[in-house]
């Protein structure tokens, strides 16, 4: 739980805070009624700016596309025998298993993100041959 300090004008410039008060908890700034910053530890601080770190860097996407292009090959190698079981339907391919299927696949994302969470998995309809869309492509008229 978080301690909250409102922040008044005053003569002094700033208030000193102990070093146990920081160890206790994060401390929250407010100035008219609204929270404007928060105080924590530097041992937080670098926890925070670590998981930051990791959550913005390139690699960090990586291992949630590399799921979710598994789940397509291994759609692809299943495929004979859901055609069998599951044709024209959506299936969720999730750690190489089907784990769930529906005709209407919004159902089907909705049951399975609740399920397993929102992360990639990969979500496709069982067809005999690929689907094939056609994108027209504008025509660059040139002068001679």
């Amino acid at each position: 739980m978080a301690r909250t300090i409102v922040l008044k004008e005053s003569a002094a410039p700033y208030q000193v805070l102990a070093d146990q008060d920081l160890d206790r908890e994060p401390i929250i700034l407010e100035h008219d009624g609204k929270p404007v910053a928060v105080v924590i530890s530097i041992e937080m601080y670098r926890a925070v700016e670590q998981a930051l770190r990791a959550a913005t860097s390139p690699a960090a996407s990586k291992p949630d596309m590399l799921s979710f292009e598994q789940g397509r090959t291994d759609l692809q190698r299943m495929l004979p025998d859901l055609l069998k079981t599951h044709a024209h339907q959506f299936v969720a391919v999730l750690d190489g298993k089907v784990v769930d299927a529906d005709a209407d696949k919004v159902a089907l994302a909705h049951r399975v993100y609740e399920r397993f969470g929102y992360r990639p998995i990969y979500m496709d309809q069982v067809l005999p041959q690929p689907r094939v869309v056609r994108l027209p492509s504008p025509r660059m008229v040139r002068q001679a």
